[in-house]
Order: structure tokens, then C-alpha cells, then sequence
């Protein structure tokens, strides 16, 4: 039961949130890498009940106890493609519904894989917290982003989520992991 309520906590909050996505993998003009590189390979574990499997040409990332994982994905070009950028990975992962693309950036640090999120409410909240009392709408963060990079907005179907599809340069890439625009949302430990 708490499984099923902890999932459906997890689908409404996805949802509902304001995030970024890509019209292209990035970064642009990378090579695809078609296999995890050695050092990745391997199982990891997120200090709560998560476990992240990397093999040679896939990953699987869920819950140790059950058959059922949340995410299983193997690389696959058109579908799911492996980039390196600077000191990240960029996994990116085209829409099953559309032709945008979702990235997940992780780097290893001390060992570990730490894993990006973009969500623009994240970034809402950072600039909430740096003592303004007035509210950060959507809109102000959107024309923060427009400084980037070109944006599009496109309604999520079905939900109160809204998606802005970028297509940043590479330079422009960089400005969006270095200025906020993702944040860390897991660290993961090697256990094998």
C-alpha cells in the first residue's frame, strides 16, 4: 500500500510541474555513446530503499525488493542516447508521446553518481529563498531562461504540468547546469 501511495505521490507531482525538455539530444554535435563507459558500470544504491543497475548497455533504477522498477531504459539511438559533456553524462530520453526529448545530466563525484533534475518550480523556490517575499511566478524564471537560450511553450496533455522545449547551443547548455536550471536530486554509492 505504501508503495502504491508513495507512486502516486511521485505521478502528481511530476504532473504538475514546470519543466524543461530538449528538441534534440544534447549536447549537440557530441557523439552518441553506445555502451556505459567501465567506470559506471555496476550496482548503486541511494542511502533510501532505490537501487540503480547499470550493465554494459542499460539501466534499471527502483526499488531492490520488488520485480517491478521504476525506470529501465537500455541505450538506443533515436530512443535513448548516452552523451558526454565537461564532467557530465547527459542521458537523453525521447518522448514516447512526442518528439521532445527528457535528459537526466549525472556526474561521478568521490565515487558516487549524482543525479540532475530540470524542473523551473526548483528554480522558483531558489530564488524565493533569497529573501524576497513576493512570489516568483513562472514567467519571470521563463524570461530568466530566455537570457539563455530560445524557448517554446507547449501544454502538458492532461495535466496542470507545463513542458518549455529549448534547443540550446552548447554554450548555452552549459549556462543552464552551471546557473541552477537543474539540481541535484541523488547521490548514489556504489555497493558492487
Amino acid at each position: 500500500m505504501k508503495k502504491i501511495l508513495l507512486i502516486s505521490v511521485i505521478a502528481i507531482f511530476l504532473a504538475s510541474c514546470t519543466t524543461i525538455a530538449f528538441e534534440t539530444p544534447v549536447p549537440k554535435d557530441t557523439e552518441t555513446i553506445n555502451t556505459f563507459p567501465k567506470e559506471l558500470i555496476g550496482t548503486y544504491f541511494d542511502g533510501g530503499k532505490d537501487t540503480l543497475i547499470i550493465t554494459e548497455n542499460s539501466f534499471a533504477y527502483g526499488r531492490p525488493d520488488s520485480t517491478i522498477f521504476y525506470m529501465s531504459e537500455k541505450l538506443e539511438n533515436g530512443k535513448v542516447e548516452l552523451k558526454k559533456f565537461d564532467e557530465y553524462f547527459i542521458l537523453n530520453k525521447k518522448s514516447d508521446k512526442d518528439e521532445i526529448w527528457g535528459i537526466i545530466p549525472f556526474k561521478i563525484n568521490n565515487g558516487a553518481i549524482e543525479v540532475f533534475f530540470a524542473n523551473l518550480d526548483t528554480k522558483k523556490n531558489e530564488l524565493q529563498a533569497e529573501g524576497d517575499t513576493t512570489e516568483v511566478k513562472t514567467e519571470v524564471i521563463i524570461e530568466q531562461l530566455k537570457k539563455i537560450t530560445s524557448v517554446k511553450y507547449v501544454n502538458k496533455e492532461n495535466t496542470d504540468g507545463k513542458d518549455y522545449i529549448v534547443n540550446p547551443t552548447n554554450d548555452e547548455l552549459r549556462k543552464l547546469l552551471d546557473e541552477g536550471y537543474f539540481v541535484k536530486v541523488l547521490d548514489f554509492h556504489r555497493i558492487k
